[in-house]
């Protein structure tokens, strides 16, 4: 998995491609503690590349929503591919989940 982080304001805009599964989500989770660590509370996964998610990925992004949510922040998924759009429904994490078609509509959620 790669990731690739910008900010845009106060929010910081994570774009994610390739399999995100029990390995690679160590790999964001790291990332996404520093970004907290640092003050940021408001973050956005664009996942229009994200090829592959397993059941532990899917978890644990649960629980990254719920810590930032619980700090005051939260965690927004933007551009879900086809993939992560048919878990997403089988699942019905849309009503955890804030899910967004465009980066844009994501970062202007947060304004």
């Amino acid at each position: 998995m790669e990731i690739r982080t910008r900010t845009e304001g106060d929010v910081t805009l994570m774009r994610l491609s390739g399999h995100l599964d029990g390995t690679t989500v160590e790999d964001l989770k790291t990332e996404v503690s520093a970004i907290q660590t640092g003050g940021g509370s408001r973050i956005c996964l664009s996942c229009q590349r994200v090829e592959f998610i397993d059941s532990t990925a899917l978890g644990q992004l649960l629980a990254m929503h719920k810590k930032l949510k619980t700090g005051g922040g939260e965690l927004v998924i933007s551009e879900p591919s086809r993939f992560l759009q048919s878990a997403i429904r089988t699942l019905e994490l849309y009503h955890i989940l804030e899910i967004f078609d465009s980066d844009k509509d994501a970062i202007a959620h947060f304004a």
